[in-house]
């Protein structure tokens, strides 16, 4: 990562900072920016907020955040529903495992939230991904056409991120293979504390009878569930 050239700051971050009283003996870089004169202060302050927008648009890029939501926002939604999303995210963020239970009618905002969400918690420094259940069943089987992979590393991949957007959680028919990777996905990232961001159109039951009781229960449990109502934003033909 390319730093800005400014003149002084390379000097100024090689100092070593002293022991931070009020917060330990590790260094800390607030209080080491309150030790230092205004002008290094301000150099390092751009160095530092330099890094974290790189950082930021480093985790967006790889959220797979389809192009339509790709400047989905949560400022965009209305303001109670942004800051309970908002809230979930920061307990996200500080290690909370609670998934995220979005559930409406088709057209309402899921999707478009879950990938706000997904850029929040990007500016908060968490790596997330969004993928449409149905695309699980599909890279796992195009595994078994490429070499140097397998479908056991596909699940794996989806089970790293710290958090997962699930979207269209509970839609068609699935065999039951399909089905079974669905609950490994949900189960390995229960067992992991891994929060899920899960899309339904389905309400509470459906999606029970949908998933099953064993993979439904692992995914309500703690869970943070948010209602979307209303008719289909999309416009009419």
């Amino acid at each position: 990562m390319n730093l800005p050239n400014i003149p002084g700051a390379a000097v100024a971050l090689s100092q070593s900072p002293a022991p931070c009283v009020a917060h330990g003996a590790a260094p800390c870089l607030p209080c080491f920016l309150q030790s230092i004169d205004g002008q290094k202060r301000a150099e390092i302050s751009q160095i530092a907020a330099g890094i974290v927008a790189d950082r930021t648009a480093e985790l967006i890029d790889r959220a797979n955040i389809p192009a339509r939501f790709a400047a989905a926002s949560l400022a965009h939604l209305p303001a109670d529903k942004a800051t309970k999303l908002r809230t979930w995210a920061a307990a996200a963020a500080a290690g909370s495992p609670g998934a995220l239970i979005l559930m409406g009618p088709v057209g309402t905002g899921k999707t478009y939230a879950a990938c706000g969400l997904l850029r929040a918690l990007a500016e908060l420094g968490v790596r997330g991904e969004y993928v449409r259940t149905a695309d699980v069943a599909r890279r796992a089987k195009a595994a078994w056409d490429e070499r140097g992979t397998s479908e056991l590393a596909v699940m794996q991949a989806l089970a790293g991120p710290r958090v997962l957007v699930l979207d269209e959680l509970g839609l068609g028919a699935t065999s039951e293979a399909d089905a079974q990777r669905i609950h490994m996905l949900i189960d390995d990232r229960y067992s992991a504390g891994l929060p899920i961001i899960a899309c339904s159109n389905l309400d509470g039951p459906s999606l029970r009878e949908a998933l099953g009781d064993r993979t439904y229960d692992r995914l309500r449990d703690g869970a943070t569930k948010v209602d979307f109502k209303g008719a289909s934003r999309r416009e009419p033909l």
